[in-house]
């Protein structure tokens, strides 16, 4: 069976900026999934700091290391899950997403890994800001 794409949230986003929230992590997954390198971009704040596995861009990163350092990487994801997400709205500006992810790569086995993504809202447009990984 070939391995599949998935994205599942512990609990079903309910408020505005819950579903809003819950969008920009659709994106980020429909961009790997689909090798969308803008996509992908586009769901980080100009200024992220983003915690990269990349073969390229180990430890962390600004968003534009990150494109840079996944870019070559995108055509090669054979499957990406994203599973347990669970969104926290800590106020009317800030937010985070706690859940896993899990990649598998055509030249290297795949690994579930505990993330955090830190979100901030601005001008009603909430992106992430922040991505790292939970210490194993």
């Amino acid at each position: 069976m070939p391995p599949s794409n998935s994205i599942t949230f512990l609990e079903k986003p309910g408020t505005r900026d819950e579903l809003m929230i819950a969008e920009v992590m659709r994106n980020y997954f429909k961009a790997l999934t689909k090798g969308d390198f803008d996509l992908l971009l586009s769901v980080f704040w100009d200024n992220a700091q983003i915690d990269s596995k990349a073969l390229n861009a180990q430890g962390v990163v600004s968003r534009d290391e990150y494109g840079r350092a996944i870019a070559p990487e995108l055509p090669f994801f054979n499957s990406v899950r994203f599973f347990d997400l669970l969104i926290k709205v800590h106020d009317e500006r800030t937010a985070s997403v706690y859940g896993f992810t899990h990649y598998i790569f055509r030249w290297r086995p795949g690994k579930t890994r505990g993330r955090i993504w830190k979100f901030m809202k601005e001008n009603g447009i909430w992106k992430i800001y922040e991505s790292s990984y939970l210490p194993v």
